[in-house]
């Protein structure tokens, strides 16, 4: 049976995960909204839409070591 600091520390690690995933849903959402706004003809339309693949990229990488710090568990 987890000791009371155990169970403690699951819950704290639970719940830092759950904001952490809540804040990947939120930005992967802007960067949607975003990318349907931006057309890669025009210059600054064109960094806008670099930028957006970036936190793609950044929040593809986070949910997977999200994944693999869940799994190692």
């Amino acid at each position: 049976m987890p000791t009371l600091k155990e169970r403690r520390d699951a819950r704290f690690a639970r719940r830092d995960r759950e904001r952490t995933e809540k804040s990947l849903r939120e930005i992967e959402r802007k960067v949607e909204i975003l990318e349907n706004l931006t057309s890669p003809d025009r210059p600054f339309l064109k960094e806008m839409r670099e930028v957006l693949d970036e936190l793609k990229v950044y929040c593809k990488n986070r949910r997977a070591e999200l994944c693999q710090e869940q799994s190692s568990k």
